[in-house]
Parts: C-alpha cells; structure tokens; sequence
C-alpha cells in the first residue's frame, strides 16, 4: 500500500511540475510529450504512436496506422460540415435500408491508449488555462473515453478526443504563439524539401523537424514555412495530419519546351489549390485537374511526376469521400428521423471512423482496403448521390461533374484515368495539344466561312514535308516579327512552291521551331468565295470587313495566307465602291494585321501599280528550287 502511494504521489508530483513548466515561454512543444507520458503513467500502459494521435485531434481507424501529429502541428483542420457549400449534394429519393456492414476489428490495446491520450490533453488544457467544462460535459466526455467509445461530433464526425478539451490559449498564454516565418526561412525549407524529399512523399512533424534542423531555422518556424509553401501550391495538406510534397511548381518553372509537360503540370498545382481548398466542389474539380494531369503524364512518359500525381489523386479521392459523407450526414439530419436515416447515418459515422488516418505518399505501403461489405455499401452510396442543380449550373459546373465520375469510378474499383495511355513523341504531343482554331467558334465565323486553315492540316499530319527554302523561311519569319511592314509577299515563277512555303511555315509552327509564333493559325483566304453571291452594292465589302476584324480580334494569332494576292486589285469593285486592296490597305497601315502573299513576277507589276498597297508588303524572291532540292522533293 505504502508503494502504490508513494507512486501516485510521484504521478501527481511530476504532473503538476510540467503543468507549471509547460506555461513559460518557449517550452510547449518540448514538454507536450513528457505530458502525454505523464498521462499513460497514471493510466498503466505505454503509448508510443496512438496518444500522439489523438492528442492532436486525430483518430486511427481501427485496424489502421496513423501518423503521429502533436497538439502543436500547425494544421488547418478539416472544415465542419456546417462549413461546407450548402446543398452540395442531394440525398437519393428512397434510401435503401443498409446492412451487412463489418465494424472492423479494434486493435489491441487501443481503448487504454484512448484513455491516456485523453489524460494528456485534459492536464494540457488545464495548464494552458483552458476554460473549466460543466460537470455533465466532462462526466460524459470521460465516460466515453474511458469505455473506449468515440466522442461524436455535429455532423456524423467522430475524434478519439472530445472536441471540448481541445487546448485553448488564454491572453496570459499568447506570447507563447510562434513568430511567423521569414521568407528567407520559408525559401530555405524549400530549398531542403527539394533537395532531401521525393515528390509523392509524406512529411509528418518529425520529418518537418529535422528538415527544419538542417536549413538552420527553428522547429516551430519551420511547420509554420511549411505550411506556407502549401499555400503556394507546393504541398497538399491531409486530414491525416500529414503533408504530401509536390515538384510542380518547379518542373512548372523550367519550363522543358514540351507543351504536353506545361499543361500536365499546370493541371497538378490546379489541382493541388482545390485539393488545399475545403468542400466536395472544390475536391471534385481537384479531381478532375489530376486526372487530367495522370493522362497527360502518361502521354509524356515522366514517371516520377506521374508516381506524384496519382498520389495526390487518390488522396483527392479519400478528402473528397470524408466531405461527402459529412455533407451526406449533415442532409440527412435535416430529415425527419426513420429507422432508414438513422441507420445510414450510423453507417456514415462508421465509415468515418474507419477512413480516419488514411493517406497515400510514395514509399509508403497503401491502406488496407476497407471490409468487402463496407466497400460495396459506400460505392452504392455514392452511385446514388449527385450534383445539385445549384452546383451543376456553376460556371465551373461541367469540371465538378466530371471529378464526381470520377470520384464514383474511383470507389467502384477503376483503374486510373492513365490506365492504358502510352508515351507519344514530342512532335505528336505538340500537335495534339496545338490551340487550334474551332469551326464552330463564333468569334471566327467569317474565317471559317470564306478561308481553309492551313494549320489544321499541318496538326493532321496531312501536309508533305518542307525540303529546303531555310532562308528564305527565315526572312519571311523575321518579316512577321515586325512592328510594322509585318507582311511578306512571296514572289516566283508559277510551280516554284509559294504554296508549298506556306504550308512549310504552318507545320515549322505546330513543331514549335519557331517560338515566337506558338499559337499562331494560318488561314487560307479564298477570293473566290468571298466574292461568290454579292448581288449587291456593300455585300463584298461587309464581308471583307468582317474577316480582317475577326484577324485583328485575334492579337497575333491569326495570319491571312492570300495565294494569287494579285486579284485584290479589282477584286469587287463595283460603281461607288471600293474594291479589296483598297479595303485591305487600310487594314495593313497600323501593322494590326499580318497578311502572307503570294504571286508571280509577271503579276506583281499589277500590284506595284498601286504604290501604297506595294509599300503595305516586303518582298521574298523564291528563286527555283536546286537541283539537289529538285530530287529530294521528287524522291
């Protein structure tokens, strides 16, 4: 008896010393754990991972293992379901009674971890001044602790630590707040999460920790920079408590010259921001971008960055399966309460507890697959939800939509959505993703009417091959660069290849030889069509005028290609109008408007009458081709 006293004194003695320690300046975090040990002390048992757990607001799934996050972890907690975008998701008609779902087996020794994690943070609140709790809440917190049950939360959310014994500081308590980061601590933390982190990979408080020890910034600076840089889209934030880091940002800024990679990794810090975000529209379309991104990968054939995002991607899919089911439970408790709610809301809460903790990261060996009967159970619930009509009429409606497809695919058991796609050359991927004019574009009606698109041909693969005219390619391209004067006119004997430069140019574009002209269509214009059927005085010119503001509306991405150009010359003209290169003059004189042309000598001297449309263009001899070029082209 003498023994068992002198122990509980020796408890008690220790407890309160840290409970006096732990309020001066600087030490919170250094004796957190010596708290947390105190607290298994008293309770009988060791708690090596499980305490750390709860202490910090995070519950293992039974069965499941959970990164360790003390109290001090600066966190942004998962959004309350009454936090969420309101009737983000409708519950079905009729409700299937559920049944049949498995609690999965507790593992051993779990309910007395539970107990001294609750120890832990009660002495914890208590040294920190937190406000003293009623009798009857206290009462029925700690009898749930202590029978080894779990403190439900508004919403269906379940925590092995009740929320009302969350620490809280008091004023006399706030100078022990870290001081904010510099940015020269946060540059350093990302300097060594480049360096020693793979992208994928998992970081939890220690690994921040010693991170932190080698770029020389201080412990609780360097959570606070962490949590920074994932802000700045260069980490994920998980419920599990951990952060997943990501090299986007910095594949993003070397920019390879592979516009297949820019999207890809475009797509990735989209999706990481929505992903950062909270509520089940935002992680749908982070769904969507990272799906995207996966096929876009896998086109390209990077496989470090492809590990990276389908990661991030599935992690999409467990923060987007604990928001629905927050957002389900909270619907369903607006219902009249029957025995079919009250049963699907104690599924919901089930499967809550045994999602808690979940997360996947590079290196790390993939959660155990929940019980067959509690799978089959969640994915039939989610095939019965869907999208509000408030959230499908969104702007960003259609991405939610297609991330929600995907989110239900994903819980069904489907492959990734970069199952089955195989690297692609450079060449193919550029043309694959080249911004090409759309037929049915409004915007570009007129040129679509009255003029072919050369570069479309090009991105089809349907044009033949360039064989030589370098320099003359190079004149005409510093031509097009221009300021003013900006349009080459190609000069040559009939069969010596106008035409074919042009198309030559088109396809030097879609293979991005030319950077400075990334983006650009050529169009084709077709004279003949554009005077076909104007009976009347001002029809011409109406339509003439419609296709040089469509290419002025463009900003440099479209070039007029004007084979014969010589046919401007009285082109329309007609008692009391204007005929085309007068039209055209005009719309040359502020260099707004790029016009390739194209003509023989003997033609030319139509257009050199006219010397104001003559200065409008430089002139590009196209000498015959050599004898050497004769036989490649024939060959």
């Amino acid at each position: 008896m003498k023994t068992m006293n002198r122990r509980r004194s020796t408890v008690l003695s220790r407890a309160l010393l840290a409970a006096f320690l732990v309020t001066l300046p600087g030490s919170r975090d250094a004796f957190a754990q010596a708290l947390t040990k105190v607290a298994a002390t008293a309770a009988g048992t060791s708690v090596p991972g499980a305490a750390g757990a709860a202490l910090g607001g995070l519950s293992a799934a039974p069965g499941l293992s959970a990164t360790a996050s003390p109290a001090s972890l600066a966190l942004t907690p998962l959004a309350a379901p009454g936090a969420l975008t309101p009737a983000a998701l409708l519950a079905p008609a009729a409700l299937k009674p559920a049944s049949g779902l498995v609690p999965a087996a507790p593992a051993k020794g779990e309910p007395v971890a539970a107990k001294a994690a609750l120890l832990g943070a009660a002495i914890q609140a208590k040294a920190l001044n937190a406000p003293a709790l009623s009798a009857g809440a206290s009462k029925s917190a700690a009898a749930a602790a202590f029978e080894g049950g779990e403190q439900k939360r508004p919403g269906g959310e379940v925590s092995g630590v009740p929320s009302a014994l969350t620490p809280r500081r008091s004023a006399a308590s706030a100078e022990l707040e870290p001081a904010q980061p510099t940015r020269a601590q946060v540059e350093a933390m990302r300097d060594a999460l480049v360096a020693g982190v793979k992208p994928g990979e998992a970081l939890d408080r220690a690994t921040i920790g010693q991170l932190a020890a080698g770029a020389g910034v201080p412990a609780a600076q360097g959570l606070l920079a962490v949590d920074k840089l994932a802000e700045e889209s260069q980490l994920v934030r998980l419920s599990a408590g951990v952060y997943i880091f990501s090299k986007a940002v910095q594949r993003d800024s070397s920019r390879l010259q592979d516009p297949m990679m820019d999207k890809a990794n475009s797509k990735t810090i989209d999706g990481i921001d929505l992903l950062n975000d909270r509520g089940v529209n935002s992680r749908a379309r982070a769904m969507a971008s990272l799906g995207e991104a996966l096929r876009l990968l896998a086109a390209v054939g990077d496989e470090e960055a492809r590990a990276e995002v389908a990661v991030l991607y599935k992690n999409a899919a467990i923060e987007l399966t604990h928001d629905t089911l927050a957002e389900y439970d909270r619907n369903l408790a607006a219902k009249p309460v029957t025995p079919v709610v009250k049963t699907t809301r104690e599924n919901l809460a089930l499967l809550q507890s045994q999602l808690k903790g979940r997360f996947y990261a590079v290196g790390k060996a993939d959660p155990a697959p929940l019980l067959a009967a509690n799978q089959a159970w969640l994915a039939e619930t989610f095939g019965q939800l869907a999208l509000s009509e408030k959230a499908a009429s969104d702007p960003k409606g259609a991405a939610t939509a297609a991330g929600w497809a995907l989110f239900q695919a994903f819980h069904k058991g489907a492959p990734l959505p970069d199952d089955g796609v195989k690297p692609a050359p450079l060449a193919e991927r550029r043309r694959s993703l080249f911004p090409l004019i759309e037929k049915n574009d409004d915007s570009y009606k007129a040129l679509n009417t009255y003029g072919s698109n050369v570069t479309r041909a090009a991105v089809e693969g349907k044009l033949p091959p360039m064989i030589g005219r370098k320099a003359e390619l190079r004149q005409i391209v510093k031509t097009l660069l221009r300021v003013e004067k900006n349009n080459p006119l190609i000069i040559g004997e009939k069969g010596v290849g106008k035409t074919a430069i042009a198309n030559g140019l088109a396809q030097m574009i879609v293979d991005g030889e030319i950077p400075e002209l990334e983006g650009v269509n050529i169009i084709k214009l077709d004279l003949t069509k554009v005077v076909a059927g104007t009976k009347y005085r001002g029809e011409f010119e109406e339509r003439m005028v419609k296709i040089l503001d469509e290419a002025r509306a463009s900003k440099g991405k479209v070039r007029l290609f004007i084979d014969e150009i010589h046919m401007l010359v009285g082109a329309g003209g007609a008692s009391g109008s204007q005929d085309a290169a007068n039209i055209l003059k005009e719309a040359l004189a502020d260099g707004t408007i790029s016009v390739i042309g194209a003509t023989t000598m003997e033609e030319y001297r139509k257009i050199e009458k006219d010397g104001a449309l003559a200065r409008r263009f430089n002139a590009v001899k196209l000498p015959a081709p050599t004898k050497d070029e004769a036989e490649a082209i024939v060959e």
